[in-house]
């Protein structure tokens, strides 16, 4: 029994030893395992260190939201070896063996490295110098560009990932190599080997282009630029050689616009632009649109063949553009090629076999704002078109064949030249003229004037006989100092040339007119007044129109007519104007007599100028009349006293007087003000007496009271105050004293 029991303990602490045994091995292998195997990371990063504790990378989200591996706190890479140049043609080939100056090997990080080229052995490279780079981290080569054939130097520069760069290498000079000694052989390039437009302004050299490079009518309008382009834009003239002059905007189907040369009769140059069917056009120039200046659009075209609508139609003028050069301002301001201004020719009619024709309109100015510019022909320069107010560019432009429609192809129009020229203005005196150079037919209906013609300009010789009629003579154009002595003789006048508005004041004298050459008929109404009469001339005659006086000078009474009105003027012995009486009407348009003086309407020296008797006993004064208006500054002397009253059977009024009504609604209790304009005081009164008075059964309850301040010659404030809102009207009187 003993060594049973002992045989059992003996198992069991085998088992034991056993169990103790594997527990030992589960915690050696946990021990052993890597705790992230089954791990992951949520919404941020995980940081890793060097054995010194130095943050070296991240993985993971990063600051600005992305998902890398970056690198932190990396030690700049090393420096690369010098650089292997070699010369190509305009550049250089750069080249790296892969090794450094001061490691044994490519840093694990390794990037790239960067080519520098600069002026100098020192320079320093930056973003400007970097001209290419080399990824292979064993070494290669990159080829550049360079801008000139002067040497320059280039160092290398090695960048890790996490773009920190180390030490530039030792600079290495290279030269890029040319072709020849110059750039180009000269004459290399003829017309084959330019490319169409590809000469521009920053590619020619100051002085490069002289007259031999220059082909016969290379150089159009459109290839001038600055005060050149100015310049030629006084007068444009295409004469159908450049085919880039002309724009296609709109044709007929099967239409067709070409240029032709040799044609014997076309009078510019043998050329001519054709269109078969309705072709609509416009010049690819540009003319900046001076406002000020007198344009002259001139164009000569014709039909070589009818279309089947039989006579055909054009239109010729100018297109609008804008001031960014591209939009198209029609007549109505809108953006369309349509609808243009067409100053010389407006749906003119042109029939097949009529020959070349030239027409001409003008342009001048621009439409007011808001206002359409002028569509129709303008064919007098003295009457010119208006454009849009928008447009500041011009080029000519043209409609052919319009009556062939836009579904037609008949009708053939040939256009010999276009000529847009801005006229130059200015005097025409004696000596710009030949003698008889300007005969009758030279000269528009009032074209001259007294005014452009230079004194003695026109003498007996530059006057053609007949020449000079009524029409051609503006109302005392032709003075006496505007003619040579004995110039004008009987061979020079048309019948019934002289009429009264052609002949200056004394200007026709008793020996100047021939025995029996004036008759009644000769004579206008009027023209005859007292001094132009001798002695006795007019005995037993009635007068009519004239002026009556009782004297030369001095102290007078006259009668004469002004403005179909009789007057009745009184002089005193110094000859001046002391009174008029006419008949007329006050200021609120009543037939009323006028008496007034040179500067009062009624003046007293030291009695009154106008005395009306009395009537009866008592003294009373009568004016009958409808109505009594006193104006002017008329006022009586301070010391002047009636003596006796004055009557007016009618109504009085004077302009120192002014009344009438304002309604004011006032705030409660609170003075309120309105402001009369308008009043008709004389100019210069300062000193003013009011009146005002509310219209209301509620005064001194509701209305506690009005008044009248700031009073002037043409304006005054009203006020009223009440207890409540009610709109209150009130009546006024105000007097000018002085």
């Amino acid at each position: 029994m003993p060594s049973s029991f002992g045989l059992d303990e003996r198992e069991k602490a085998k088992q034991f030893g056993a169990y103790f045994k594997a527990l030992e091995d589960r915690i050696t292998a946990l021990e052993r395992a890597n705790p992230l195997t089954n791990a992951s990371i949520e919404g941020g990063a995980l940081d890793i260190y060097d054995a010194d504790g130095t943050l070296r990378a991240q993985i993971g989200v990063q600051d600005d939201g992305t998902v890398a591996l970056a690198p932190r706190n990396s030690q700049p890479p090393p420096t690369p070896t010098a650089p292997a140049v070699e010369t190509k043609l305009a550049g250089l080939v750069v080249a790296w063996d892969g090794a450094w100056a001061d490691a044994e090997a490519a840093p694990a990080d390794f990037a790239l490295v960067q080519v520098h080229v600069g002026p100098a052995p020192d320079f320093l490279p930056d973003l400007t110098t970097l001209a290419a780079t080399i990824t292979a981290p064993l070494g290669g080569a990159a080829t550049i560009s360079v801008e000139g054939y002067a040497p320059v130097w280039v160092r290398l520069v090695a960048a890790n990932t996490a773009a920190v760069t180390g030490e530039a290498s030792t600079a290495v000079q290279g030269t890029p190599r040319q072709a020849v000694g110059d750039d180009l052989v000269n004459q290399i390039i003829d017309e084959t080997k330019l490319a169409e437009a590809a000469v521009t302004e920053a590619k020619i050299a100051l002085g490069a282009v002289g007259s031999p490079a220059l082909a016969k009518g290379a150089v159009t309008l459109n290839a001038l630029g600055g005060a050149v382009s100015d310049l030629a834009a006084q007068r444009y003239v295409d004469t159908m050689t450049d085919p880039s002059a002309w724009q296609v905007l709109g044709q007929a189907p099967g239409a067709k616009w070409e240029l032709l040369g040799n044609v014997a009769d076309a009078r510019t140059g043998q050329n001519v632009g054709q269109a078969t069917g309705y072709t609509a056009l416009r010049g690819t120039v540009q003319i900046a649109y001076d406002p000020e200046v007198l344009y002259r659009v001139s164009v000569r075209t014709r039909t070589t063949v009818a279309s089947t609508t039989g006579t055909d139609r054009l239109y010729i003028g100018v297109l609008g553009l804008a001031a960014d050069g591209k939009t198209y301002v029609n007549r109505a301001g809108e953006n369309s090629y349509v609808s243009q201004h067409y100053c010389a020719a407006s749906s003119a009619s042109q029939p097949a076999g009529g020959g070349w024709v030239t027409y001409t309109g003008y342009i001048q100015g621009l439409a007011a704002p808001g206002a359409p510019g002028n569509g129709g022909a303008y064919p007098d320069p003295r009457a010119p078109g208006v454009l849009h107010g928008d447009v500041r560019f011009i080029s000519p432009a043209l409609w052919l064949n319009f009556g062939s429609g836009s579904t037609s192809a008949a009708g053939v129009m040939q256009v010999d030249a276009v000529t847009i020229e801005a006229l130059k203005t200015g005097v025409v005196n004696g000596t710009n003229l030949v003698v008889g150079s300007v005969a009758t037919a030279h000269l528009a209906t009032d074209s001259v004037a007294a005014g452009k013609i230079a004194a003695d300009a026109v003498s007996a010789r530059e006057i053609l006989a007949k020449s000079i009629t009524t029409e051609k003579l503006v109302g005392l154009a032709v003075t006496a100092e505007k003619i040579a002595a004995l110039a004008i003789t009987t061979a020079k006048l048309d019948a019934l040339a002289v009429t009264a508005d052609k002949l200056a004041v004394n200007s026709v004298t008793a020996t100047k007119i021939a025995a029996g050459a004036i008759e009644a008929t000769h004579i206008k109404a009027g023209a005859i007044t007292a001094e132009k009469i001798d002695a006795d001339a007019l005995n037993g005659k009635t007068i009519t129109g004239a002026v009556i006086q009782t004297a030369a000078t001095g102290n007078r009474v006259l009668v004469t007519n002004t403005d179909s009105t009789g007057v009745v003027r009184f002089f005193n012995t110094s000859g001046d104007l002391s009174a008029d009486i006419s008949a007329g009407t006050d200021r609120d348009g009543m037939q009323a007599l006028v008496i007034q003086g040179p500067t009062r309407f009624v003046a007293w020296p030291s009695r009154p100028v106008l005395t009306l008797a009395a009537d009866d006993t008592v003294g009373t004064a009568i004016l009958k009349a409808d109505r009594v208006t006193f104006q002017g500054s008329a006022r009586a002397p301070a010391d002047f006293i009636p003596q006796t009253r004055f009557l007016v059977e009618g109504y009085l009024s004077a302009r120192n007087i002014e009344v009438g009504r304002v309604r004011i609604t006032p705030t409660p209790n609170v003075p309120t003000s309105m402001t009369v304009t308008g009043l008709r005081f004389p100019v210069g009164s300062k000193t003013f007496r009011g009146v005002a008075t509310p219209v209301t059964t509620v005064v001194g309850t509701d209305v506690k009271g009005v008044s009248i301040t700031d009073q002037t010659d043409t304006s005054m404030t009203v006020w009223v105050t009440r207890t409540d809102n009610a709109a209150t009207n009130i009546d006024y009187i105000v007097i000018a004293k002085d």
